[in-house]
């Protein structure tokens, strides 16, 4: 989800500490630097290249359509190159580079502004990460001045799938669909609008979805520019969405997440039953008794059903939630990060999260280890789990607060806490 509520962005603060300027003092002297920011335009696609002194961990997340995130752990950005060249083309608008110190940790975060909603690619090479999508038509500047070559991709096909909680709306072309403009309209019913140009369809004037927030999509030509096809996606509410391409550029996909209550507050929402999970899926503890604050932390704990109790008072105190481990498997809703970790610290690595998820994170200081992981485009939920998983780690929620610790201690103080109760 791309919009992160004021409160978690207060608890984001507090996790992270405060930034500190460039090339602060306490630098560790064998941390990597920050060499150089470019760009280049090819044919079809646009690129933000960042290259630093060695190959480095980086966290890559989109908080929101227009932004796209780079963070490189244990780097410091002081004295780069900047070398982006702005351009009305390039998907990148801007660059900026943020410089911050993590629990003693370096952190360069390299923060993208897009001129339209879209999803960037990510891919590295070993010092270098580029951060690709597909260019802005020029020709979007000016309506009507489209090539008279003719059409040169045709949308074949409408689809709709469920990813989660969330509505995929996908075109399908025979060849490239570059839309030129990707706008929601301020007047008239809720909608978003996209325009093709030299593109025609032989699907249906109107395609009726009602699944989530889509109503329907509609195909049609522009009356104020012939041969610019308009496609207008009509929704029942207003959702936050992102835009997808597929690798060769045939389809593209607008992705409607629904919305989800504050993190914070959905920590303090009462749940019917405590049960204690463990990584091989042991079902609920024999002794497992009511508790009004049993509020599962991932995405994938909140889709699995809890078992059935007897009805019992309510304590006069809430009492903490048992451990939760990770992989509970269910549905994962968090906005896609791709992250890419070589021997980076486990304690570091779990810090990421909080900026990521606006949770507040305490990590008990036993916990040891590196974490040697790369992934792409995954919900950044899946990604906490594997890690979790990957370490024999799992958590308690107390309060607003999420407590990350091994599973062996989390059992013996749930052990503890049944023996008192």
């Amino acid at each position: 989800m791309y919009r992160i509520s004021l409160l978690a962005g207060l608890c984001i603060a507090a996790a992270l500490g405060a930034m500190t300027p460039l090339g602060a003092a306490g630098a560790r002297a064998d941390a990597a630097m920050l060499k150089k920011i470019g760009s280049t335009l090819e044919a079809r696609t646009g690129s933000v290249a960042i290259e630093a002194s060695a190959a480095v961990p980086y966290v890559a997340s989109q908080p929101d359509p227009r932004t796209f995130v780079v963070e490189l752990r244990d780097v410091v950005a002081a004295g780069f190159a900047d070398d982006f060249k702005a351009d009305p083309r390039h998907p990148a608008g801007a660059v900026q580079v943020e410089s911050a110190v993590d629990n003693g940790v370096n952190v360069a975060r390299v923060r993208i502004t897009l001129r339209q909603p879209m999803r960037p690619r990510v891919r590295s090479s070993r010092n270098m990460i580029f951060v690709e999508a597909d260019r802005v038509d020029a020709s979007a500047v000016t309506p009507g001045t489209v090539s008279m070559a003719g059409a040169s991709a045709v949308i074949r096909d409408v689809r709709v799938t469920q990813r989660g909680t969330a509505t995929a709306v996908t075109l399908l072309g025979t060849s490239r669909l570059v839309a030129t403009s990707i706008q929601e309209p301020t007047e008239g019913p809720r909608r978003v609008v996209i325009e093709f140009p030299n593109v025609t369809s032989a699907v249906a004037s109107t395609t009726a979805i009602r699944q989530g927030p889509v109503d329907r999509v509609r195909i049609g030509f522009n009356p104020q520019a012939p041969l610019m096809t308009q496609v207008t996606v009509d929704l029942s509410r207003t959702a936050p969405y992102r835009v997808e391409t597929s690798p060769d550029g045939n389809d593209l996909t607008l992705v409607f997440d629904e919305p989800v209550a504050d993190p914070i507050a959905s920590l303090l929402n009462p749940a019917p039953a405590r049960e204690l999970i463990t990584p091989r899926g042991i079902g609920p503890s024999p002794d497992a008794v009511p508790s009004p604050r049993v509020a599962p932390v991932l995405a994938a704990q909140a889709a699995a059903p809890a078992p059935a109790q007897a009805p019992a008072a309510q304590p006069a105190q809430p009492a903490p939630q048992p451990p939760v481990a990770a992989g509970q498997g269910g549905r994962f809703t968090g906005a896609p990060i791709s992250i890419d970790f070589q021997d980076a610290d486990l304690r570091s690595v779990l810090r990421t999260f909080t900026e990521i998820s606006g949770l507040n994170m305490l990590i008990d200081t036993t916990i040891q280890g590196t974490v040697n992981m790369s992934l792409r485009d995954i919900p950044w939920d899946q990604a906490l789990d594997l890690i979790l998983r990957t370490n024999k780690l799992g958590y308690v929620v107390e309060g607003s607060v999420i407590r990350i610790s091994t599973l062996t201690a989390l059992a013996e103080e749930e052990a503890q806490r049944r023996k008192l109760t």
